[in-house]
Parts: C-alpha cells; sequence; structure tokens
C-alpha cells in the first residue's frame, strides 16, 4: 500500500489520470499514454489521446486540434472515437 496514495485520496485529492493505447486495433502501428497529474478523470486523458491519434493520421487538421485554449472534453469518449 502506497501511503501517500491512502492520504491523499483521504483528504479528497486525486493523484492523476492515465489513458494508455495503441491504434489502429486491427493492425498496431502507435503506442500512446498520457498521463495528467492531479485530473479529475481519465476521460480527460482520453480526449487528449484521441487529438494526439487524430493528428498523428491526418483525421483533422492541427488548427482544430490545437488552438492554444483549454477546453472541457466531451463526455464520454468510447474507444469507437479513439
Amino acid at each position: 500500500v502506497d501511503l501517500d496514495d491512502v492520504i491523499v485520496r483521504e483528504q479528497g485529492m486525486e493523484i492523476g489520470e492515465l489513458f494508455v493505447g495503441y491504434a489502429p486495433y486491427d493492425m498496431p502501428e502507435i503506442a500512446i499514454t498520457v498521463r495528467i497529474p492531479f485530473g479529475y478523470s481519465s476521460d480527460y486523458a482520453a480526449q487528449t489521446a484521441k487529438d494526439v491519434i487524430s493528428y498523428y493520421y491526418g483525421l483533422e487538421p492541427a488548427e482544430e486540434i490545437i488552438d492554444g485554449m483549454a477546453a472541457t472534453p466531451e463526455a464520454g469518449v468510447t474507444i469507437n472515437e479513439i
């Protein structure tokens, strides 16, 4: 048991959120890991991974993904969107 983890969670703080994945599903070409320290939901990490994969495969232009502004992720990323 990680004592720091127990203390932080008892105080209502989150340690961080993590998303690990690969693409494409049927013949993996890339792997990705996104960790957001003190994140509130792994949905934020999944949205970030979705943007990176979309950019990598040219599914969305960089201008649409990188706008210099933080945004609240869309609710509920599904595996089909990544």
